[in-house]
């Protein structure tokens, strides 16, 4: 739950830390986990510094734009994220940093995936973006000062695992979809034999951390230039040396690790393609079978406490707080005077709770008094507070009250926060009128309905707004290629509407 009362004056963007210090934090098991920052997206993430999340992705609006994971992560940690650049910034060396530890992304016109490898010292959840310039085009018809785009992003992070081999061999066929415990970081996607690298250096990442002897082998081939090259395979600080031939052959190597590592390290590649057109694939080293064994005259170094626990003892004790209090309650909720409150259901995707919270923050941004509750089902968490944190940074300092709240249990909650409306806005994506009447005061609280159902409601304090329909926002619709048609708010009636049920609600409060 998010309460704009507990920031400074309501300015959200002076208290960013204390708005993440209360996020709940996720388990992670260090596997690839991609994250999509498209509209509807079911696992976008929190985009502080960004503007609205579009069809595409979300382009970023400040100079130090932040993307935050649902989970801390440290050590050694990949991340491939899917860039555009805007403007002066085409051409330019961006950061991406976590926690002090940086790298560069060179962003260009059309949308591009980069690998960037970072050893985090102290745990993060945030991805920061610098050395960007948000600027605006006179040729383009947008106004918004723009920099970097993002549409996709996945992280893997192998020191977040508990796992710890305790030299029992393990073997791992490519070819078997069912073996997939193996994660690969500068690879292409997996074939029906195996696997491609795709840039050097490439790393594999085992299911669990080596620490002490132990012997790798595997099967792999070489491609063009590849093969009859020495090639280095690294674990660890520990090294060795081979060379790829065209046909598959199996390599062993042995290797003594003195701290534990999840990564096998392959370098000196020169990946290339038989196809010179743009865009082609290019390869390096084919992997078919994987193998981890003890040798003989091996032993494993005695596992360490669990990472896990190293990791939660190291954050902040506020977070540990914030986080053991997270408990599935009904929220207690103290509302002073006129009240707001709108209930999103789970089935509808529509985002017709941002133009809810708009008209509700523009009607009322200078009343202290006024406090809109906003239960939300639709949408992701991450979804639902970006966009709220891009509505606030819209609108500026506020002294009226939001109260947020994200869950899956959409009727849970309903009828104590309904018990508290003055004033009730109903919408398409809204839940049914069923729902909310037996929860309110039908005498006292006021309806405000926008929604094209034919709802069989009849009354003094019933007021309804029409929806305006405009045609859907389709990757045609600039050039009136497809002309469907959606209903949407009529958000200046709303406002105008709040502003009259204020007023009523002044006037009764006075009888």
């Amino acid at each position: 739950m998010f309460n704009s009362d507990d920031f400074s004056d309501g300015d959200i963007s002076k208290k960013e830390d204390e708005f993440l210090d209360r996020l709940p934090t996720q388990d992670n098991n260090g596997r690839w986990t991609t994250f999509v920052e498209a509209l509807d997206s079911p696992n976008a993430l929190l985009a502080l510094g960004f503007y609205e999340l579009e069809e595409w992705g979300v382009w970023s609006r400040t100079e130090n734009p932040k993307l935050v994971l649902p989970y801390f992560v440290h050590g050694e940690v990949f991340i491939e994220i899917e860039t555009v650049g805007f403007g002066p910034n085409i051409g330019q060396d961006i950061h991406m940093s976590i926690s002090g530890a940086s790298s560069t992304i060179n962003l260009v016109q059309q949308p591009q995936t980069s690998i960037h490898f970072f050893n985090i010292a102290s745990p993060s959840r945030t991805i920061e973006f610098s050395n960007i310039i948000p600027s605006r085009l006179d040729e383009v018809d947008d106004p918004r000062t723009m920099a970097i785009g993002v549409s996709k992003i996945s992280v893997a992070a192998p020191g977040l695992s508990n796992a710890v081999w305790d030299g029992t061999p393990t073997f791992i066929d490519l070819a078997n979809p069912t073996h997939d415990e193996l994660d690969f970081v500068g690879f292409h996607s997996r074939e029906s034999w195996g696997i491609w690298s795709e840039t050097d250096p490439c790393h594999v990442i085992l299911p669990f951390s080596v620490h002490g002897d132990c012997e790798i082998q595997f099967f792999a081939q070489g491609f063009g230039k590849n093969n009859g090259t020495n090639i280095t395979v690294a674990l660890g600080e520990s090294s060795a040396q081979f060379v790829l031939e065209q046909e598959p052959k199996q390599f062993i190597f042995r290797f003594k690790t003195k701290e534990p590592t999840h990564l096998l390290r392959i370098t000196g590649l020169t990946p290339e393609s038989t196809d010179s057109h743009f865009g082609a694939r290019k390869m390096g080293i084919g992997i078919h079978r994987l193998q981890v064994t003890l040798p003989p005259d091996g032993a494993l170094v005695t596992a360490k406490t669990k990472k896990r626990r190293a990791i939660v003892s190291a954050l902040a004790p506020k977070q540990r707080k914030q986080n053991t209090a997270r408990v599935a309650k009904t929220p207690s909720i103290e509302t002073r005077g006129f009240t707001t409150v709108a209930v999103f259901n789970k089935t509808s995707n529509s985002n017709q709770w941002r133009d809810v919270v708009s008209a509700f923050l523009w009607t009322f941004r200078e009343n202290s008094e006024a406090t809109l509750i906003i239960q939300n089902s639709n949408v992701s968490g991450a979804s639902f507070f970006s966009e709220l944190m891009f509505l606030f940074f819209r609108v500026g300092e506020i002294k009226c009250r939001v109260i947020a709240i994200h869950t899956h249990d959409t009727y849970r909650d309903a009828p104590s926060l309904l018990a508290v409306a003055d004033t009730y806005v109903h919408v398409g994506s809204s839940i049914t009128l069923n729902n909310v009447a037996p929860h309110t005061d039908k005498h006292s609280t006021q309806f405000i309905i926008s929604s094209p159902d034919d709802l069989q409601l009849d009354a003094d304090n019933i007021v309804r707004i029409t929806p305006l329909r405009q045609p859907i926002k389709t990757p045609g619709h600039l050039h009136r290629v497809e002309r469907e048609l959606e209903n949407v708010l009529d958000w200046v009636r709303l406002c105008e509407q709040m502003k009259q049920a204020h007023t009523q609600w002044l006037e009764s409060s006075n009888d």
